[in-house]
Formats: C-alpha cells, structure tokens, sequence
C-alpha cells in the first residue's frame, strides 16, 4: 500500500506543479521564474514516471501480500481486532474499497487465515485501482490535454477573479486601470 500513497501523492505533486504553473502563466510572472517552474514539473514527473514503474514492477498484490499480519486468524468480530493494528488496518482497507461496514468483512472473512483475506484484499485493490492506474497512465501519455485543461481553467478562474481583485485594488487606493 505505500506504493500507492507515494504514487498518489506524486501525482498530486505533479498535478500541483502544474495548477502553480497554469496560475503564474497567467500572470506577470518573469521568465527565470516560469523557467524554474517548468524544470520542477519536469522534475515532478519524472518522479511520477518511476514511480509508476516501480508499482508496476514491484507489483501491488505482492506488497498486500506481504504485509505484516499476527499469528492469529481473522477475528469474527470487531472486538476482536482490539489491539491489534495490523489487523484492523487490512480490514478497514478491505471495507473501504468493498464498501461494506467492519463488521460485514469480518463476517465474511471471521476465523480464517490472514492468507485468503490478503489475497481477497489483492484482487479487490487491482480491481478498484486500475481504473485509476489506467486513468493515470493516459493522463501522462498526453500531457498536452493536461496543459489544455489547466488553461482551461486558469482562464475561468481569471475570468470570475479580475472584477474582485479590480475591487480589492481601488479598495486599497491602487490605480485601477
């Protein structure tokens, strides 16, 4: 699962990157500036890029696979995961991916072995993440539409601010032009 956190959170990084770029783009930003910015995106997706190929290569079913689990099955119960964090953790994974309560997983799951949960949990991940995977893969193969689509927005968001700021401006005794 850290694999997925550092992809997602890369991706926001990425994304972020870009959204800072879109903005100062669109203002009055001076050229060594918007060329630091352009060398941190590309620095920012190359990130994503490895990371994205460390998960593929890595693979995620194996990492669920291998996370750390106690001794004991599964309880049958919630009360059962008390004190165990591990446990609860792969759980509540599952529930939040399954979109079924705690006490529903473990009433499916309840008193067998860690081993079929996490293979049950794998399949359920790959399943519920690949389309977000897959999402992704497309976004950055054709960084042009991102480009597009931030623009896009930057010159809706420019549109609905240059009337307040004109406002915040001749409030502040600027010369409004």
């Amino acid at each position: 699962m850290r694999s997925i956190r550092v992809y997602l959170a890369t991706l926001a990084a990425v994304v972020a990157g870009f959204a800072l770029i879109g903005g100062l783009v669109s203002t009055s930003a001076s050229a060594d500036q918007y060329s630091k910015l352009r060398q941190q995106r590309a620095k920012q997706i190359k990130q994503c890029n490895k990371a994205v190929a460390k998960a593929k290569k890595t693979g995620n079913k194996q990492k669920i696979r291998k996370a750390k689990t106690d001794a004991d099955g599964l309880p049958s119960d919630p009360e059962g995961l008390k004190g165990r964090p591990e446990a609860e953790n792969l759980v509540g994974i599952y529930a939040a991916l399954a979109g079924k309560g705690v006490p529903e997983v473990l009433a499916e799951f309840g008193g067998g072995q860690f081993s079929a949960f996490k293979n049950a949990l794998a399949e359920l991940a790959v399943l519920k993440l690949a389309p977000i995977a897959g999402e992704m893969n497309r976004l950055l193969a054709d960084p042009g539409y991102v480009e597009a689509v931030l623009k896009d927005g930057s010159e809706r968001a420019r549109a609905i601010a240059q009337p307040v700021m004109r406002d915040v401006r001749r409030i502040m005794g600027f010369v409004v032009s």
